[in-house]
């Protein structure tokens, strides 16, 4: 679920914009696959999780009219996108001497929004090939469910659970903006708030909420027009987190959960990362 504050701040934002621009805005559906990895590491670098696979979306999206932009130092866009997939989890047992590997599927199901404003750096000339660049600078917010289905070793049946994420974050960037050729952006993007919580109620522990550390990431995209409504849109996207803090482990009923050396027993999440690479097929209004 998304917080109240971020929905509330979701709402703000748009209902910010002058009625004006929505009213004159162009649309845009887009519908396309990516290929997407997430990848686990430990402070060693060694890998303990890996998941992949291809993830189906739907992309809603506006702009501010071509003549506001041909005109205007400065204008907005936003874009929505709803997406789903069932890809391959290749993992491992934690918390025990000797690790046990697991082989399983991950279901996913998310969606994000993101608003943009594009501030004029530089005019290109003013014949059909006319190029301008931007500097971007973006704001967004991301949450997903992450379903780790049940997997068996030999006659074991080892246990999967949910976790939700809820990121918020900045992206800054260039964008070349032409009126028949092809645009092409790119730059780097930071999550500058994210909570992880895990869904380990049903195991008999109150959910741990987690707060990967951000780190720096890139994105690029490049549009290829194929006629006045139709393009193709090629991008990479990506996220990156450190370490979390650990956090210490509790039972439904408040007491702590010890070790078998008698500690307390903590969790955190892992160094991770994120890529995917895809392709939209899109159609503006």
């Amino acid at each position: 679920m998304l917080p109240l504050s971020r929905f509330c701040f979701v709402v703000f934002v748009l209902t910010s914009l002058p009625l004006e621009t929505i009213e004159a805005a162009q649309w845009r559906v887009s519908t396309g696959v990516e290929y997407f990895q997430w990848q686990e590491n430990e402070v060693s670098g060694r890998e303990i999780v890996k998941e992949t696979g291809p993830r189906a979306f739907l992309e809603i999206g506006a702009r501010e009219n071509l003549d506001s932009i041909k005109s205007e130092p400065i204008f907005f866009s936003f874009i929505t996108r709803l997406y789903a997939a069932n890809v391959a989890y290749s993992g491992e047992t934690t918390g025990t001497s000797a690790p046990i590997p697991i082989l399983s599927d991950s279901l996913y199901a998310g969606w994000s929004g993101e608003i943009q404003s594009h501030v004029i750096l530089s005019r290109g000339n003013e014949s059909s090939y006319k190029k301008d660049w931007y500097l971007s600078l973006s704001i967004g917010y991301e949450e997903w469910l992450r379903d780790i289905q049940d997997a068996k070793f030999s006659d074991i049946t080892i246990s999967g659970y949910p976790e939700v994420y809820q990121v918020s974050y900045l992206k800054i960037g260039l964008l070349r903006n032409s009126n028949n050729l092809n645009n092409l952006k790119f730059g780097i993007k930071y999550p500058f708030n994210v909570d992880e919580t895990i869904g380990w109620e049903s195991s008999g522990y109150i959910n741990p909420t987690l707060k990967p550390t951000p780190a720096i990431s890139f994105y690029a995209a490049y549009l290829i027009k194929l006629s006045k409504s139709w393009g193709l849109h090629l991008f990479f996207d990506s996220y990156r987190f450190e370490q979390s803090d650990k956090e210490p482990l509790f039972a439904l009923d408040g007491t702590s959960i010890l070790t078998s050396e008698g500690n307390q027993a903590y969790v955190y999440q892992p160094k991770s990362s994120q890529d995917s690479i895809g392709l939209l097929v899109t159609h503006r209004f």
